[in-house]
């Protein structure tokens, strides 16, 4: 990002065909305010996808789905235009409205299972269906590292009462995560980009503490669980983004 700021200042007649890297940049920093910036500095008019990249960017996941409505209308085969869209409405909340959409791409375009099928576990998982979880998860190829699907398996462990399962299986992901967080740490400025492998071990710490009372029946302990839940969360980001996460996982943990 210095590199490429640098180099508009020193060539500013660049700056315009510059703009889209950089607002990917800014995507990839999270910085809302920027992609704004960005978006407002342009003199042509935005594409679609510049379009997307601002509303994610702001939180506006209504108006991006209906830019992706748009961008499947015109490249129906682009299977990202639908995982965007799914995304999108997962954002708002709509689980079951995502369930079916997915069933129903899927239905048409069974070659998709393997981009879609983690849209429909993770609205499974998140919606508490756990038979449903259940079959979806046996669609899925052995050894996936995907998050959702590896989080997903972990819940459906732990409300089966495999207990020993659920402890091969969190330390298989949490070396998952612990892998490319321990490359990240190598580089300059490398907080912001292991965030979110910071995130999830902060998740699956979560969860194996409440799964371990759960063994072993003990309410007392439950409760100081769920006394730790309020400041751990003021340790994390103040965005949507992030607490949305951690507090969907929570409600399905009081439910398990």
């Amino acid at each position: 990002l210095m590199y490429i700021e640098a180099y508009l200042q020193a060539n500013p007649e660049t700056e315009q065909r510059n703009l889209g890297f950089l607002q990917r940049l800014y995507v990839s920093l999270n910085e809302a305010d920027s992609i704004a910036g960005i978006a407002a500095l342009k003199n042509s008019e935005q594409s679609l996808t510049d379009q997307i990249t601002r509303h994610e960017s702001e939180g506006n996941y209504r108006a991006s789905a209906a830019c992706y409505e748009r961008a499947i209308q015109l490249e129906p085969d682009a299977v990202e235009h639908h995982e965007g869209l799914l995304r999108c409405i997962m954002q708002q909340g709509e689980l079951t409205s995502a369930l079916m959409h997915a069933n129903g791409i899927l239905s048409e375009r069974p070659h998709w299972m393997q981009s879609l099928n983690s849209y429909r576990i993770q609205a499974a998982w998140r919606l508490g269906q756990w038979k449903e979880l259940e079959e979806l998860l046996k669609m899925e190829p052995p050894g996936t590292t995907t998050w959702d699907v590896n989080l997903g398996k972990l819940l459906l462990l732990s409300k089966q009462g495999d207990y020993g399962g659920f402890k091969r299986w969190i330390n298989k992901v949490r070396r998952e995560q612990m892998d490319p967080l321990s490359t990240v740490c190598l580089e300059q400025n490398s907080y912001q980009r292991g965030y979110d492998y910071i995130l999830r071990l902060h998740m699956l710490q979560e969860l194996q503490d409440a799964v371990s009372l759960l063994q072993f029946g003990n309410k007392a302990s439950m409760d100081q669980i769920l006394n730790s839940w309020h400041p751990r969360l003021k340790a994390i980001e103040e965005t949507f983004r992030v607490q949305e996460g951690v507090l969907s996982l929570r409600r399905v943990i009081l439910g398990l």
